[in-house]
């Protein structure tokens, strides 16, 4: 279900914290579950660079981790 408006980034925020603990704690994803993290990295990169940021310089490893993975969004 999508976030109503003047909630989207409260909402949206705690769901990242979330993913981020999860990520940190190395719990297994699902070959479903580690496409969606990778589009999820990938999004919030276009959000840092819309807000005027710079992820030029991002670490190799999210390089690697992200490899491959422009056209596997066949789950969505």
């Amino acid at each position: 279900m999508a976030n109503m408006s003047y909630c989207r980034f409260h909402n949206t925020s705690q769901d990242l914290i979330d993913c981020l603990n999860a990520l940190r704690n190395d719990l297994p994803l699902s070959d479903s579950e580690e496409r969606k993290a990778k589009q999820l990295i990938k999004t919030c990169m276009e959000i840092i660079e819309t807000v005027g940021g710079s992820v030029e310089l991002y670490d190799k490893s999210v390089a690697d981790f992200l490899r491959g993975e422009e056209n596997s969004d066949e789950d969505e």
